[in-house]
């Protein structure tokens, strides 16, 4: 081997894996629209988040890292700017940032497990781990969608790295770096329960190295004593005493709380799995099979002759898996701060072996066995989406987990996204006008694609050249008052109306009838169960909000007219595409349903001025 290749040869390895990593996500990501999840409109506050630092810098991280950051604001978010910015002001761009994380998580298990490793076997073990964590299903597949659980996974696994530097906090700027680092975990996650995930497992091997220098090895130990007292010093000194407070309560509930197989205070009980939860969800779901099996023996094979490194490696993996097994609630996101120790595991045995045929043949098994769930996972249309279905109704048929799914609901190959094309078109218009563009967006509950046209237009139209009037958008949420400005508006001032009706047959009284608005609002309130807002205190305003309607839509004889899509399997889209112009008179014909278009029936081409309605699916 050339000597710039055996100098740089652990480089050369890494950059190789995360190289093909990230073009397996880019090609599965060029053919998937990943999927806008609405469980606590993580995407769309992170994006309203990003703007308020690119507008206060210096104001937004003071309130974020010192201070008392709204719900589900994170360092998480802040870090999609950087992809965004590179890669263009949409949702892929913003699910790169997964992708991004992803790649820091393989580096964070490659410097763990090179660490770790015997001198003579270090680019073995952190090569052979690195490839283990790109080929993980809870990694690969949690970083095809704009969600925190990949970013906790590599926090902690840098994290984790960041102790094994202070070299047992003997080592002075690495010591005092990590109570910065637990500073800034406070708040590197969407909610708390990410966050305690963080500090949980990096505190707790940062106290596993304390104690093996004052334990084990016995050296230095007053400097490490005065290292370890520095960095909680400099945690203790600057961390944000309510986010500290939030966390340590959360921990606390989650451990004394009710099992996952209760929903609700006092709700039945249904079996679940209990203290088999986390091994039930890494072999179905997070780690499958061979992972686990591969798990096992190596944890054995460390075992037989422990040292320090290797015991480190072990409590990595298996402590946080039985604490996480004894506490009563149970959730499948409290695995990922714990995934990156699998494949160290497995390197790190791996690195073990002596014989190097046999050494080779296990890193060739570890990628041959890995690809056998990552090729087709990547690479056949679908199949994502098929595995995603069969999970999910696995841990709903046991409920395994509390919320709606173990996994992401992931869309099929091809589906055309009405919500960002819809979007796109508004924006398009919106630049040609020469003055700025209302919109009224009046969506039913629970819809989908009101969700991610929200997403879509405010990454699309990052300069805020449309008004958004959003009477539903964020009522009853935390954080978001309400806005009555969005009720009662001058229906002169809109440009187009954007309605997803409460019934899948639309109806002129859904959206002009105070009643059905009401209603609408309250169902929205107890379904985010945020903030209380009595029914007396909404009537005047969804008063306001129909006779607004209305005007806009009677007053100048508008009509409302519908092309629908026949459906022959209920998996099928049944879209309502509407056309029409806007005030300029220029033509706004919204894409048919691109893989069928033969199943539309012909539709009247209605002159509505300055309205938009697409019915949602």
């Amino acid at each position: 081997m050339p000597p710039f290749l055996t100098r740089h040869r652990d480089a050369l390895f890494l950059a190789l894996v995360m190289a093909l990593a990230a073009a397996g996500n880019v090609y599965w990501l060029g053919r998937h629209a990943p999927p806008v999840l609405t469980a606590h409109n993580t995407a769309m506050i992170a994006v309203g988040q990003m703007h308020d630092v690119l507008d206060h810098p210096v104001a937004a991280l003071r309130e974020l890292l010192f201070g008392r950051a709204r719900p589900h604001e994170s360092v998480f978010n802040l870090t999609a700017l950087a992809t965004l910015a590179v890669f263009g002001w949409d949702q892929f761009g913003l699910v790169l940032n997964a992708t991004m994380h992803y790649l820091l998580a393989v580096l964070g298990v490659f410097l763990i497990a090179r660490r770790l490793a015997p001198d003579d076997a270090k680019t073995l073990a952190g090569t052979t781990a690195a490839v283990g964590l790109a080929l993980l299903p809870g990694a690969f597949i949690w970083s095809r969608v704009f969600l925190p659980s990949i970013g906790v996974m590599s926090y902690a696994a840098l994290g984790v790295a960041l102790v094994l530097a202070t070299d047992g906090f003997r080592r002075v700027v690495p010591s005092l770096a990590l109570g910065l680092y637990m500073l800034v975990a406070v708040n590197l996650g969407e909610t708390v329960s990410d966050n305690f995930q963080i500090i949980g497992v990096v505190g707790l091997m940062a106290a596993f190295e304390l104690g093996a220098r004052l334990i084990v090895t016995r050296e230095h130990q007053m400097r490490a004593l005065l290292l370890a007292a520095g960095s909680v010093l400099v945690f203790a000194l600057l961390v944000s005493r309510w986010e500290l407070r939030m966390n340590l309560q959360y921990l606390w509930r989650e451990g004394a709380g009710p099992s996952a197989t209760r929903y609700g205070p006092g709700g039945p009980d249904h079996g679940g799995l209990g203290w088999l939860t986390y091994p039930a969800l890494l072999w179905t779901t997070h780690a499958l099979p061979f992972f686990c099996v591969a798990g096992l023996v190596s944890c054995a094979a460390l075992a037989v002759r422990p040292t320090k490194d290797r015991v480190f490696a072990l409590t990595y993996l298996i402590a946080p898996l039985v604490l996480g097994s004894l506490a009563g609630k149970k959730n499948s996101e409290y695995l990922f701060a714990t995934l990156p120790a699998l494949p160290i595991v497995v390197g790190l045995a791996v690195a073990r072996i002596r014989s190097v045929k046999i050494a080779y043949a296990a890193v060739a098994a570890v990628v041959v066995l890995g690809a056998y769930t990552y090729a087709p996972l990547t690479f056949i249309d679908g199949a994502l989406t098929q595995f995603s279905e069969r999970v999910n109704l696995w841990a709903r048929d046991r409920h395994v987990v509390q919320g709606l799914n173990a996994m992401p609901a992931f869309r099929s190959p091809g589906r055309v996204d009405i919500a960002e094309t819809l979007a796109r078109h508004i924006v398009d218009v919106a630049k040609k006008r020469p003055e700025s563009t209302t919109l009224l967006l009046a969506p039913r509950l629970g819809n989908n694609d009101a969700t991610a046209f929200r997403l879509h237009l405010a990454l699309l139209d990052w300069d805020s050249e449309t008004k958004l009037l959003d009477p539903f958008g964020h009522l009853g949420e935390a954080g978001h008052p309400l806005d009555e400005n969005a009720f009662r508006f001058d229906p002169a001032a809109v440009d187009m109306l954007i309605a997803y009706p409460e019934r899948p047959e639309p109806r002129f009284d859904e959206f002009v009838s105070p009643e059905a608005l009401q209603r609408i609002a309250l169902a929205s309130i107890a379904f985010r169960s945020k903030e209380d807002l009595p029914p007396e205190r909404l009537a005047p305003l969804t008063t306001d909000l129909a006779a607004n309607v209305r005007r806009l839509l009677t007053d100048k004889g508008l009509e409302m007219s519908w092309a629908w899509t026949q459906r022959k399997t209920t998996t099928d889209p049944k879209i309502v595409l509407m056309v029409s112009r806007t005030r300029d008179g220029e033509a706004l014909d919204m894409p048919q349903n691109s893989r069928e278009p033969e199943r539309v029936e012909p539709a009247r081409r209605p002159s509505i001025d300055g309205l938009l309605f697409i019915q949602g699916y």
